[in-house]
């Protein structure tokens, strides 16, 4: 999970681990999640992005991956982005970059927990 905002990330984190039962490596911008993501990417079951992030956002850490996994050769992993933004532009963007969905912040426990039920 990538999510500059220190509170949403702890947030997240809690109700993903306490409610889901997952493990959560959290990263506050996307170049951190994509150098893990290199080192680990194999044991990822999904992956979450704040849309909006510094050193690489939520798009380019998109794009970076879904290319990443093509050239490795790596089964595709679930992007779920994460954003406070409600312009269809902006949304199509991150739907085009690879994201398999894009969940609305604030969001909800229930929002989060089904969405990684649904992948998984």
């Amino acid at each position: 999970m990538a999510d500059d905002d220190v509170l949403s990330n702890t947030t997240l984190r809690e109700i993903i681990e306490t409610g889901g039962n997952y493990k959560v490596n959290p990263f506050f911008n996307g170049l951190d999640l994509c150098n893990f993501y290199e080192e680990k990417g194999e044991n990822i079951s999904f992956v979450l992005l704040d849309v909006e992030m510094p050193e690489r956002n939520g798009i380019d850490t998109a794009q970076w991956i879904r290319n990443y996994e093509i050239s490795k050769h790596r089964k595709r992993v679930p992007i779920i982005g994460l954003t406070g933004h409600t312009d269809q532009q902006i949304i199509e963007k991150c739907l085009c970059a690879g994201m398999d969905k894009i969940l609305k912040k604030p969001i909800r426990k229930v929002d989060i927990l089904e969405t990684l039920k649904s992948f998984i």
